[in-house]
């Protein structure tokens, strides 16, 4: 006998993204035209105006690393160097750097030229950014220039950007992308290029935790390595990140994750009070997580913030799963693709909602099938206003739509909420290095409030 479901759906609202943490008229739904016609979100707050570049390159692709360089400095295809799209940040030196490594070595074996050179490099000289041009290789071989280069430089404190010479080679991907280099640029020197509207009230501290699974060997057991970031408020203004890996010998997965969610809270008051800010503290800390959070887990997180508020109280906080890996599909029959539009919500019951972030505008722009919605749980041990609950878990929903406005890795970006998409790459550079690196760079202070990961 069939049976028949009957779930009901609505849009949610759709952001408007600000140009200016001032003046609420420079707003754009597009990140693109927005940030064209307004520029930079922090533009007329107090950042640094004079960086220090340097740019490494293999000996065989010095005319790749001199075209960035010309590209940054003065401007190439439509890009018009990066004082321009910044607004007033203008590169002072932009030093050159080659390696003497040969096109047909292995990976590896580059890897360890690429290492040797840069920590000579980064004992001589502190820059503010550092380019590295390396050869493509695919994101999980670790023993490859791109990790070894940013670990490298990541331990040193100093953010960097990689870009393969075979994407600077060809004018077609070249021109496409300079603008999003130098968009994730601008980021990881700690700025802030857009953030979506929001309400004021409540103020929440929204903190993502995300993962990254390796395998040793092929029938090897599996490591998981864990990510976070913070949101400011509801705007997805970055603010801080932590890394957590479950084989830290020195400290339990809990007691790390207790210090993590301290360190979010102290860092959400430092930013209030660079703002004279009165009221420092978040009103409400909300977890989005790729998983259930179990009991020994908020039992740590319920220490870490009772260690950071005032008082040892407790602040209300909402525990939010976030699963992207469902067999949900949602479909429009009025329309010819069958695929519904972005921001389309279901509801699965009173805690629990459907949510696709990407819908027909993307596909009808790139050509990209189906995307699953995400599955968002509101959990009931979340200690929040019980009696409302129903409500929260619509506007959280909201909030996640808003956080997937506001990935600085792109222009056309892929619409994940930034509170797992950040945490997943943070997770990925823990899992690319040892404990021992990874205490460098997680204790690196330079690193602390940029986003050097993107």
């Amino acid at each position: 006998m069939n049976q028949t479901a009957i779930f009901s759906s609505e849009q949610v609202p759709n952001p408007n993204l600000r140009f200016d943490y001032a003046l609420r008229v420079q707003t754009n739904q597009s990140a693109f035209e927005g940030f064209r016609r307004w520029g930079p979100y922090d533009k007329n707050q107090p950042r640094k105006t004079t960086i220090n570049c340097a740019i490494v390159y293999p000996s065989y692709a010095r005319n790749e690393a001199r075209r960035v360089r010309e590209a940054f400095l003065n401007g190439m295809f439509f890009f018009r160097g990066f004082y321009t799209f910044s607004r007033g940040i203008r590169i002072n030196r932009f030093d050159e750097f080659d390696i003497n490594v040969k096109s047909e070595q292995t990976l590896g074996s580059q890897a360890q030229v690429y290492k040797l050179e840069l920590e000579k490099l980064t004992q001589e000289n502190k820059w503010d950014l550092v380019f590295c041009v390396i050869p493509h290789s695919q994101r999980y071989i670790l023993e490859s220039p791109y990790y070894s280069s940013k670990l490298v430089l990541s331990a040193a404190g100093i953010p960097c950007q990689l870009l393969t010479y075979e994407k600077i080679r060809s004018d077609d991907t070249f021109k496409w992308s300079l603008a999003n280099v130098a968009l994730q640029i601008y980021a990881k020197l700690g700025n802030i290029p857009w953030v979506a509207e929001a309400p004021d009230h409540p103020s929440d501290l929204i903190v993502g935790i995300g993962k990254r699974e390796l395998r040793e060997g092929r029938f090897g057991a599996v490591r998981r390595y864990m990510g976070f970031t913070t949101a400011y408020q509801n705007n997805g203004a970055f603010l801080s990140f932590t890394g957590i890996t479950t084989n830290n010998s020195s400290q339990t997965y809990e007691e790390q994750l207790a210090t993590a969610i301290s360190n979010a809270i102290n860092a959400y008051k430092d930013s209030r009070k660079k703002q004279n800010i009165s009221v420092s503290e978040p009103q409400r800390i909300v977890f989005h997580s790729f998983k259930k959070v179990g009991y020994r887990e908020i039992e740590a997180i319920e220490s870490g913030i009772k260690s950071a508020s005032a008082g040892s109280s407790l602040i209300p906080y909402a525990l939010l799963r976030i699963d992207d890996s469902s067999n949900f599909m949602l479909f429009d029959d009025d329309h010819k693709t069958y695929l519904p539009r972005s921001r389309f919500s279901v509801t699965l019951g009173p805690l629990q909602r459907l949510l696709l972030t990407e819908g027909r505008e993307r596909y009808e722009h790139r050509r990209v099938g189906f995307t699953n919605p995400y599955i968002i749980h509101l959990d009931s041990r979340s200690k929040i206003d019980d009696e409302n609950m129903v409500d929260i878990t619509t506007s959280l929903v909201e909030q996640v739509y808003r956080l997937s406005k506001v990935n600085w890795r792109g222009f056309n970006a892929s619409s994940t909420p930034i509170t797992l998409g950040y945490s997943r790459l943070i997770a990925e550079v823990v899992a690319s290095c040892s404990p021992e690196v990874w205490s460098q760079i997680s204790s690196e202070g330079n690193l602390r409030d940029k986003a050097w990961f993107l």
